[in-house]
């Protein structure tokens, strides 16, 4: 009986201390998902972009011809950065690394989100 109220106490304990995890200790995530309108560039060139974060999925166009090359596909924030999944078929007539994929280093605001990589790729993205 007395090893009986003892593994008791401890579990009642254990999820004491469970219950009481300090949710402020851990850093939130900034929010994200929205729609954004403004620049990718890659050396010194530009091109007016839209992408649309939501729910985990992304979509997105550019005025350029597949420069940048954005379709549509999965995200994922992780630790101050994005990882984009492309969903899409392209074709192999144009430099790939163009396509929006792969980790994106990035810096949240209220209305701006910066997205970069170490190649000088960068995104500077408004909240519409």
């Amino acid at each position: 009986m007395k090893t009986l109220f003892c593994l008791s106490s401890f579990a009642i304990a254990v999820l004491i201390v469970m219950g009481c995890n300090d949710d402020e200790s851990v850093p939130a995530q900034p929010a994200i998902e929205g729609h954004y309108e403004g620049t990718f560039e890659r050396d010194g060139m530009t091109a007016r972009v839209n992408l649309i974060l939501e729910n985990g999925q992304f979509s997105g166009s550019s005025d350029g011809d597949r420069f940048p090359a954005i379709c549509n596909g999965a995200y994922n924030p992780r630790n101050g950065h994005l990882v984009f999944t492309d969903s899409c078929a392209w074709t192999a007539d144009f430099d790939w690394t163009l396509i929006l994929a792969g980790e994106w280093d990035i810096q949240v605001t209220k209305d701006a989100l910066l997205m970069s990589k170490d190649n000088g790729d960068k995104y500077s993205l408004i909240r519409q």
